[in-house]
């Protein structure tokens, strides 16, 4: 499975709205609803279809996502509330255009904007039975500070909710898996179009929890471009290199192994992978 860092994501979603004619409105659409579903499935596995869902959105894309998964939890029956960690009017494009139309099906916005309102917003909050990290995506670059990091800070206090952040969990590098001061310590983490880097390298592993990759209508052809060079060795790709052994097999029928490694004085390494023990080979 091929899994971009930041940069690589951008122009991936840049060549999708330029080249496909996919705009971001509608990409946008496809990841709250992605997230949302993952949501419900959390809720279902609570028993708790209608309980509460806590928002917690940035003024940029990641909060635009949150606005969109918040419109699709309350049709499919759940309570969500996006708490805001900006003024309304800062939002601009796509995440203004999916915060207005919130707004206009009655759904509730509450801002906060200082460590004060976060105290006040707290306790309901912490009543729900899942925040949504929406505060940060792949384009965070510099470290976390001021009221993001109070929030951040209070979100891993959670110890009743299910964390789920949108993309990657707000903090973590995308592309090095890098914690920028402070993270989300997420339990799923629902990320766009394809994995990234950083939610597989610590500590941003473990920060991402469960990892699940959201299908937001990106051309395939631009997920499995060759020249994204890196790839996740999972499960399905070693499964393909692995041939069924026959029953009678013993180690003269599946051939034969050749390591290079070590050198003197530090072969402990190489031997010890392999089980084996005493002296090295001179």
């Amino acid at each position: 499975m091929k899994i971009a860092d930041a940069g690589t994501i951008r122009a991936i979603d840049r060549l999708a709205m330029s080249r496909f004619g996919l705009s971001g409105l509608v990409l946008m659409e496809n990841a709250g609803r992605g997230v949302a579903g993952a949501v419900m499935r959390e809720l279902e596995s609570f028993n708790c279809t209608r309980g509460r869902v806590a928002i917690i959105a940035g003024k940029g894309n990641n909060g635009g996502d949150g606005f969109v998964t918040a419109r699709h939890l309350v049709n499919s029956g759940a309570r969500a509330v996006v708490y805001l960690l900006a003024r309304p009017e800062e939002l601009k494009g796509d995440a203004a255009a999916n915060a207005r139309i919130w707004s206009r099906m009655g759904g509730g916005t509450v801002t906060i904007l200082s460590k004060k309102g976060l105290e006040k917003h707290a306790p309901s909050i912490g009543r729900s039975c899942v925040v949504v990290d929406a505060i940060f995506g792949t384009g965070l670059a510099k470290p976390v500070k001021g009221l993001c990091a109070e929030v951040i800070e209070f979100i891993n206090s959670l110890i009743k909710a299910s964390i789920i952040s949108v993309d990657i969990p707000s903090g973590i590098d995308a592309s090095t898996g890098a914690v920028l001061r402070c993270a989300v310590m997420a339990d799923i983490t629902a990320t766009m179009a394809m994995s990234k880097i950083g939610l597989w390298q610590l500590p941003g592993s473990a920060h991402a929890g469960r990892v699940e990759v959201v299908d937001i209508g990106v051309p395939r052809s631009l997920l499995d471009n060759p020249l994204i060079r890196w790839n996740l060795v999972d499960d399905t790709v070693v499964s393909g290199m692995l041939k069924p052994r026959p029953a009678d097999a013993h180690k003269g029928s599946n051939g034969h192994l050749v390591v290079v490694a070590g050198s003197v004085g530090k072969t402990g390494a190489a031997f010890g992978s392999f089980g084996w023990s005493g002296e090295a080979v001179k």
